[in-house]
């Protein structure tokens, strides 16, 4: 968004579709592991567990809203 409020909208897009790749990669990490304990506890829950859950979700919603932004 900085980037973007600065009028550089090519480093923007960049940025942007370099968040993309993170996000996809963590939610792929994410998707692995909810696979691995189907729902029976096989995985233990710890707090950093429910910390990283929280920061991609963070990181997702932010991207999006800071890729509505940069559209408007």
């Amino acid at each position: 968004m900085q980037m973007a409020r600065k009028g550089d909208f090519d480093e923007a897009e960049k940025a942007m579709e370099e968040t993309r790749v993170y996000v996809k990669h963590a939610q792929t990490i994410q998707t692995e592991l909810i696979g691995l304990d189907e729902g029976t506890g096989k995985i233990t829950v710890n707090q950093i567990t429910v910390h990283s859950q929280d920061y991609l979700m963070n990181a997702m919603v932010n991207q999006d809203l800071a890729g509505d932004m940069y559209d408007l």
